[in-house]
């Protein structure tokens, strides 16, 4: 049944018939498929029935419903255009206290202070201001842009009395939100933003910073730009950020690199994130030690690093070659000694490089792979043909985007016998391989794909269909006979198929016919 048949249902009186039979569970029914399968949208259609309803079971379900579809709403943005017409008026606010529990009295007031209404958003933020709880914050930090000066002033008013110690964390939490405000909105809610700014980080900074880690990601990266930019000397906030997990916040560390102890600076040196290795990097520039401390990362797993350390070197009397073949030899930063080898055209060291192909970590597998790649390319094509359907995914992606850009006919025929017997991953890479070789060769590969037995390798292969249609002006060379015909004769036997299984609502391989020609 449709969604709107549903409405219909609860839009019909409470007894229906001659006899006036009570179709209360009919409804409910309707409620829970709604609940279900609805959308926030039709949050205007249930609001009218909250007060026209005899059962409050009833009544119950529909503003149970409403609170689940409004919590749906993820798009900040969506959010007024999605509630503000919903039929609601001043004397429905009073009836909504009466009947309803406080956590569903929260959305239907938080609904209403986002209608077009202003005297029933006026209305509405008293009341939430009323209830005293940190649920009602964000609703009242949209008010605070509000195009009436007189909602504007009772959402400040409303505020005011909340910025008090036990809700600085739902205040952090929501400073993404005034952030939005000031860069979306019409009116600035600048003077007031700064108050909260101010509560936050100068009366309530000791608190803050004690429950730092709790907070939200993108929350805590703006309050470590306020900490940060009003920073006092004290080095156990840039400890606080030097151990946050997100590297924005770990970077924010650097900009008081003066401040940070020996043992902070090799922390950020060995971080995990390569911005955050080179950004100290940088910041060591002038030290006494720099050549010491840069000859460590000459060898780094991220190829920014090795690149920037080798050309503030390249004054210098240094045979990097033999320091990663070394390394390699002692089994130290083999990913990035393996990478410089290739950077540096070690060929000689091919075969220092060829026995970490066996190496039980698998990144360690990718990167010998990478470096052979330029080292020797024949053996690094062998492996590739051996692992293109590893069952190791990161092997298995390497090497499949390794022979896209040399596939031969050998490779193709392979890639078609993986593609009959592996499992449904395997499938996906050999369509990958056959989408990104391009051209005529593979064409007939992506059409069989499409009648394939799996849905999802058939929608992977009709998109992929689709992409080698629109490459096709571009394909200049002229196919070979052999392929031409495969192409046709697959073609044709696909085409009659999906006319008969309609695996899609439209023939895939409609139009196709054209390039066939």
């Amino acid at each position: 049944m449709d969604l709107w048949q549903y409405i219909s249902i609860l839009r019909q009186p409470d007894t229906t018939g001659i006899f006036r039979k009570n179709n209360t569970n009919e409804k409910l029914e309707a409620l829970e498929k709604i609940r279900a399968e609805g959308y926030p949208g039709l949050i205007y259609h249930l609001i009218p029935l909250l007060r026209n309803t005899t059962y409050p079971v009833i009544r119950e379900a529909v503003c149970d419903t409403i609170v689940h579809l409004f919590r749906k709403m993820k798009a900040r943005g969506r959010l007024y255009e999605t509630v503000n017409l919903c039929e609601i008026s001043k004397s429905d606010i009073d009836f909504y206290e009466a009947a309803f529990q406080k956590d569903q009295l929260i959305v239907l007031l938080a609904i209403s202070s986002l209608n077009e209404d202003g005297y029933l958003r006026e209305k509405a933020v008293k009341r939430l201001a009323a209830l005293q709880t940190p649920e009602v914050v964000p609703f009242l930090i949209y008010r605070l842009a509000d195009w009436v000066p007189q909602v504007r002033q009772s959402a400040i008013e409303a505020l005011t009395p909340l910025t008090r110690p036990d809700f600085v964390d739902t205040f952090v939490a929501h400073l993404p939100l005034l952030q939005w405000l000031r860069q979306v909105q019409r009116t600035d809610p600048g003077p007031v933003a700064e108050g909260i700014r101010d509560f936050i980080i100068h009366r309530n900074r000791a608190v803050v910073l004690q429950h730092f880690s709790r907070y939200p990601d993108k929350a805590r990266l703006i309050l470590t730009q306020q900490l940060s930019a009003s920073y006092t000397g004290d080095s156990r906030e840039l400890s606080i950020f030097i151990r946050d997990k997100l590297y924005l916040i770990r970077l924010q560390a650097l900009e008081h690199f003066e401040d940070l102890s020996t043992a902070a600076i090799e922390k950020l040196l060995t971080d995990k994130s390569p911005k955050v290795r080179i950004h100290t990097l940088y910041k060591l520039k002038g030290a006494a030690n720099f050549r010491d401390i840069i000859q460590r990362s000459i060898a780094d797993d991220a190829a920014s690093i090795r690149s920037f350390a080798r050309f503030v070197l390249k004054g210098n009397e240094i045979d990097y070659k033999t320091i990663y073949y070394n390394n390699l030899q002692e089994d130290r930063q083999i990913s990035g000694s393996l990478a410089g080898l290739a950077e540096t055209g070690a060929k000689e060291y091919a075969a220092a490089v060829e026995r970490f192909l066996q190496h039980p970590f698998p990144h360690i597998c990718r990167s010998a792979f990478l470096a052979l790649t330029k080292l020797d390319e024949p053996k690094a094509h062998v492996f590739a043909i051996t692992h293109m359907a590893s069952e190791i995914p990161g092997i298995r992606k390497v090497t499949i985007g390794y022979l896209s850009r040399v596939a031969g006919k050998s490779v193709l025929e392979t890639a078609r016998l993986h593609f009959k017997t592996g499992s449904i991953e395997i499938k996906k890479s050999m369509l990958k391989l056959f989408s990104q070789s391009g051209g005529w060769p593979a064409l007939a590969d992506l059409i069989l794909g499409t009648i394939d037995t799996h849905e999802s390798i058939r929608l992977l292969s009709a998109n992929y269909l689709a992409t080698w249609k629109n490459r096709a002006i571009t394909l200049y060379t002229k196919p070979a006979p052999e392929d031409m015909k495969r192409a046709r004769l697959i073609f044709d036997f696909a085409h009659e198929h999906h006319e008969k299984e309609t695996y899609f609502s439209t023939n895939p391989l409609t139009g196709l016919d054209f390039y066939l020609r």
